[in-house]
């Protein structure tokens, strides 16, 4: 999964600063209010938006009323649906209705059972996975993430087959909030002929630069803070807003020293499926208790988590100190922690302890929280995407897990294969004697 480059930095680059300090900026504006409006939107007729679209169709394409209507002016789809952008709805209404719009006005103009066709297969997604979230903050890997969540969604839940015609009406609502709303510019993967995967693996060595570079890039009184947010993201592959909505709250187990974080819906972080109400197990968290209420990434001026930009802006900040770095996103350390899951679970111990740099220790606790007491269970990759919060491991496997050729290629090296000898002479046809004779 990686280029050679890639790979080799992964086991031998040294990560030295070359810079002796860099200026403290001005911390990113703190989330928008808006979010909290946006949460009460969400309820918002998600199903009955789609009956009022095809209402409005249903109306326009009647052949034996439409001329009459239109010479009289009592009707324009047009008229309606603009009506209807007018009235306070969220950005993801918006963009559907927009959608319908545009291909009302389309040449040569659609069917009506065409446009339907589009509505039914992605538009309750769509507005289930995008309704009441603060669209107008997301960054392109937010938007990548949460397509990848609807096609999966799509192809566990209502065993769609057809992945790419649905990926391309995705890109065409994308498309559409790129004009409208600012959105960054999206190119789904699932959409195009070609699929090219992402593939980023952050070295042991890298993550620590990054943890030990932290005071330089952020404020003094934050650097727990951002320390803790990038060890859970690399530790347990947590989704940014997961992370970013976790409260003190969301800690169970505090008192006895091995705590465990839920992830639990809120205002700023929407879990949409069963996969993602998960309980992640970990042994870094080392907190004060406070107000459970309160936030655990949020800033010591604000009782509000810290911007969804921030976490990136903080990482380039650091990876700009080093020599010839790549230029990471935030999203690698939910590839890292993936791929390394794999790795523990399912890998010769060696090769395990120099790729991660997980001790012996971490190891072994890892496989028991993943897997209980029985590491050898055969349910691993269900473990992992249990873990992370994905509905099957197929989505695991295509996108997340980078070294599965270099183990299969690992485990084939130090295998010692043997043959029984009647599979043997089936094979090859060679008797007992011809291989006393050669000394076999």
């Amino acid at each position: 999964g990686l280029l050679t480059d890639d790979f080799s930095n992964l086991l031998n680059k040294e990560y030295k600063t070359n810079k002796p300090s860099l200026s403290i900026e001005v911390p990113l504006s703190k989330v928008s209010k808006n979010t909290v409006r946006y949460s009460e939107l969400a309820e918002v007729r998600k199903i009955d938006i789609v009956k009022r679209i095809y209402k409005q169709l249903d109306s326009h394409y009647n052949t034996r009323q439409q001329k009459e209507k239109l010479k009289n002016n009592e009707y324009d789809i047009n008229y309606h649906l603009t009506k209807m952008l007018n009235e306070e709805r969220d950005i993801a209404e918006n963009i559907l209705i927009q959608f319908v719009l545009s291909r009302c006005n389309a040449k040569p103009r659609p069917k009506k059972e065409t446009i339907q066709g589009y509505l039914s297969s992605v538009a309750y997604e769509w507005l289930y996975f995008l309704s009441g979230q603060p669209l107008n903050t997301y960054s392109s890997e937010d938007f990548e993430e949460c397509y990848e969540e609807i096609l999966e969604h799509k192809a566990v839940y209502r065993d769609n087959k057809d992945i790419q015609y649905s990926a391309k009406l995705l890109q065409r609502l994308h498309d559409i909030g790129v004009e409208h709303y600012h959105f960054p510019k999206v190119s789904i993967k699932e959409a195009q002929t070609q699929r090219v995967v992402r593939s980023e693996w952050i070295s042991p060595l890298e993550y620590q630069a990054i943890l030990l570079n932290m005071p330089k890039v952020v404020d003094p009184l934050e650097v727990y803070m951002y320390k803790l947010l990038f060890v859970l993201a690399y530790r347990t592959g947590m989704r940014k807003k997961e992370l970013l909505g976790l409260r003190y709250e969301d800690i169970e187990g505090f008192t006895l020293g091995e705590p465990s974080l839920v992830i639990r819906p809120n205002i700023y972080r929407s879990t949409k499926t069963q996969g993602s109400i998960r309980r992640v197990f970990n042994q870094y968290i080392q907190l004060n208790e406070l107000n459970k209420t309160d936030y655990i990434f949020s800033p010591s001026y604000d009782k509000y988590p810290i911007d969804d930009a921030e976490p990136l802006a903080v990482l380039r900040r650091i990876l700009s100190l080093f020599e010839e770095a790549k230029d990471h996103t935030f999203h690698a350390f939910r590839h890292t922690a993936i791929t390394n899951f794999s790795l523990i679970l399912n890998a010769d111990h060696k090769l395990v302890k120099t790729l991660t740099g997980y001790s012996d220790q971490h190891i072994a606790k890892i496989k028991t929280g993943l897997l209980g007491v029985n590491h050898d269970a055969q349910d691993k990759w269900y473990a992992i995407s249990g873990l992370v919060g994905h509905v099957s491991p197929n989505r695991s496997f295509e996108y997340y897990i980078h070294s599965a050729m270099l183990m299969t290629t690992y485990a084939i090296a130090n295998t010692e294969m043997q043959l029984d000898y009647a599979i043997f002479k089936n094979i090859t046809g060679i008797s007992k004697d011809r291989l006393k004779s050669n000394s076999v």
